[in-house]
C-alpha cells in the first residue's frame, strides 16, 4: 500500500509506525534467543528452514493447497453471508451478483485441484477438516463434516472470485478508500504469512475474517433487505452448531481425564499412562523436555518422544479397541460421554497384558 499511495512520502511516519512491531516481531521469531544449539537458536527455526528448503512440499503447499484449503474454511466460517450469496447468485435478482463465468471456473478448479491434493497426495478426505484442530470432532461426525464441506467449498468460490473482483485490477483497487485498502493490504500479508509459515491451523486464519466478513458483506448488501431473514437464521444455525460441537469436545475430553485419572487409583505413573495429549503433557513435558537432545527440532516431539512413551506406555486411553485388543491389551474400564446428538459414546481404559 506503501507504493499506490501517491502520498507515501508526505506519510512516511505513518507507514514506519506500522511497520516497525512487525519487523521486530519477524527478527525475533528468526533470530530470537534461546538455549537451543541450532544455529541460529530460533526454536521455530528448524522446522521453517525444513520447510521452505523441500521443493516438493513448499511449492505445492504455497500456490495450491493453502490458499485454496483456505478458501475453503473462510467459506465455512462465513456460512451465513455465503449462502445469503449463494441464494442471490441462484435467484438472479442482484447484476452485483453475477460473477464473471471464467473467474468461477478458474477458482472452481483452483478448489478442486486442492481437494484432489489431499486426498491423493497428503492422503486425507474430501470432506472437513483438512488442518487441526479444533475441528477434528467433525472426523467422528461424518453427516456433519459433509455438510460442512457442502457449504464451504462453494462459499471459498464466490470468496475468491469477489476478491478477484475488488483487487484484480490495479486501478480500480487505487480507487478504493484508504482505509478499504488498508483493510485488503493487510490482509494480503497476513495471507502471505501463514502460506509460508511451516505451522498452520485453522484458528491461525481467523486474522482473514475482517477481510471475508466486510467485504463479502458488503458485496451481498443490496440483497440484504430481501435475505435478511436467511442470513440471521442462518448465524443462528451456525451458533447451535458450534455449540453442539463444542459441547461434545469438551465432554470427550473430559471422559478422556477422567479415565486417565482412573489409572492413577491403580497406582500407575503419568508416564506409563499414554492419555490425551492435555492430561499428558500437563504431567510429563519435564519428561520431553529433558530428553530432547536439540531444542530447535520441533519433530521430535512428535516423531520420536511420543512414540517412544506409547511404546512403554502400561495404559491407554482411546476411542477405539478392537486393533489394540488384538494385539495384547485388554479392556479394564469404559467412561460413557455423549456427541453432538447426544448417542452414546465410550472412552477406553486399556491395559498391556502381563503387567
Amino acid at each position: 500500500i506503501f507504493w499506490l499511495d501517491h502520498h507515501r512520502f508526505n506519510r512516511w511516519k505513518l507507514y514506519l509506525a506500522g511497520s516497525i512491531f512487525p519487523f521486530l516481531g519477524g527478527l525475533f521469531l528468526v533470530f530470537g534467543g534461546t538455549s537451543a544449539t541450532f544455529n541460529n537458536g530460533a526454536p521455530n527455526s528448524s522446522g521453517q528452514i525444513q520447510y521452505m528448503t523441500h521443493l516438493d512440499v513448499f511449492l505445492p503447499n504455497v500456490f495450491l493447497w493453502r490458499p485454496d484449503t483456505f478458501l475453503i474454511y473462510l467459506g465455512f466460517f462465513s456460512a451465513p453471508l455465503v449462502l445469503g450469496a449463494i441464494v442471490g447468485l441462484l435467484s438472479g435478482k442482484s447484476k452485483r451478483l453475477k460473477l464473471n463465468p471464467k473467474v468461477v471456473a478458474g477458482f472452481s478448479l483452483l478448489v478442486l485441484g486442492a481437494l484432489c491434493y489431499n486426498i491423493f497426495v497428503l492422503k486425507g478426505d474430501w470432506t472437513l477438516p483438512y488442518i487441526g484442530f479444533n475441528l477434528e470432532a467433525l472426523t467422528s461426525l461424518p453427516l456433519l463434516g459433509g455438510l460442512a464441506t457442502i457449504i464451504a467449498v462453494p462459499g471459498g468460490i464466490i470468496i475468491g472470485v469477489i476478491t478477484w473482483e475488488r483487487v484484480g485490477s490495479l486501478a480500480h483497487w487505487r480507487a478504493i478508500p484508504l482505509e478499504q485498502r488498508f483493510l485488503d493490504t493487510v490482509s494480503v500479508f497476513m495471507l502471505l504469512y501463514h502460506l509460508v509459515f511451516f505451522g498452520v491451523a485453522e484458528r491461525y486464519l481467523f486474522v482473514l475474517l475482517p477481510f471475508t466478513f466486510i467485504v463479502m458483506g458488503r458485496y451481498i448488501q443490496p440483497l440484504f433487505g430481501k435475505l435478511y431473514h436467511l442470513i440471521i437464521v442462518s448465524s443462528f444455525v451456525v451458533v447451535i452448531i458450534t455449540a453442539m460441537i463444542t459441547r461434545f469436545f469438551q465432554a470427550e475430553q473430559a471422559a478422556e481425564w477422567e479415565a486417565s485419572n482412573y489409572t492413577l487409583t491403580l497406582g500407575a505413573t503419568p508416564l506409563k499412562v499414554f492419555g490425551p495429549w492435555g492430561w499428558y503433557s500437563s504431567y510429563n513435558y519435564a519428561d520431553y523436555k529433558s530428553h530432547n537432545p536439540n531444542k530447535a527440532n520441533n519433530g521430535y516431539i512428535s516423531d520420536v518422544w511420543l512414540p517412544q512413551r506409547k511404546s512403554e506406555a502400561n495404559y491407554l486411553i482411546t476411542n477405539y479397541k478392537e486393533e489394540l485388543t488384538e494385539n495384547g491389551w485388554q479392556v479394564i474400564k469404559t467412561i460413557s460421554y455423549s456427541d453432538p446428538l447426544f448417542q452414546n459414546r465410550l472412552v477406553y481404559v486399556l491395559k498391556r497384558v502381563g503387567i
